[in-house]
């Protein structure tokens, strides 16, 4: 064999073998977020807009975990790029949509971005401590520019599940 094929043929190997780690990589962290958040779904196939959307979410939202979020699981041509702090737009811009709990005695819970899990799905948490004796009656949210999303989920997980 010569020179160029054994050159040749180690690359491959290299190639291969990168390829298979970062498959293998991106097949844990898959089944990390799937074991670690518990998601109830809100809606489906939702274009938040400028106008107020109403989700009722009374049997929907529990106050059962460490820590709670609302997830937008964005649609295309929307994402949030790694340290975006937000959803990234067609024209590049990063926005947030305005996002309000309300609980059975009309108190209002606002959420703020928190993070995300990659770059499909952007979280937003209460900026105050939501309690766990509420009947949680609604979720109202808008934006000043149109977000596509395939899911809006109330997601949540303990912290002793990160060790």
């Amino acid at each position: 064999m010569s020179n160029t094929n054994k050159i040749l043929l180690a690359l491959s190997v290299v190639l291969i073998l990168s390829v298979l780690i970062g498959l293998l990589y991106f097949a844990r962290i898959s089944f990390i977020n799937k074991k670690l958040f518990h998601d109830t779904i809100l809606m489906t196939g939702v274009e938040i807009n400028t106008e107020w959307k109403e989700i009722d979410v009374r049997n929907l939202i529990k106050i059962d975990k460490d820590r709670h979020f609302i997830a937008l699981y964005l649609d295309t041509p929307f994402e949030e790029p790694h340290g975006a702090r937000g959803i990234k737009i067609p024209s590049g811009q990063v926005i947030n949509p305005e996002i309000k709990l309300i609980d059975e005695s009309g108190e209002e819970y606002l959420f703020v971005h928190s993070g995300a899990r990659g770059t499909d799905i952007s979280n937003y948490s209460s900026e105050k401590e939501l309690p766990k004796k509420k009947v949680y009656q609604k979720l109202l949210i808008r934006s000043d520019f149109p977000i596509k999303t395939k899911e809006i989920l109330w997601s949540g997980y303990d912290t002793k599940d990160l060790r």
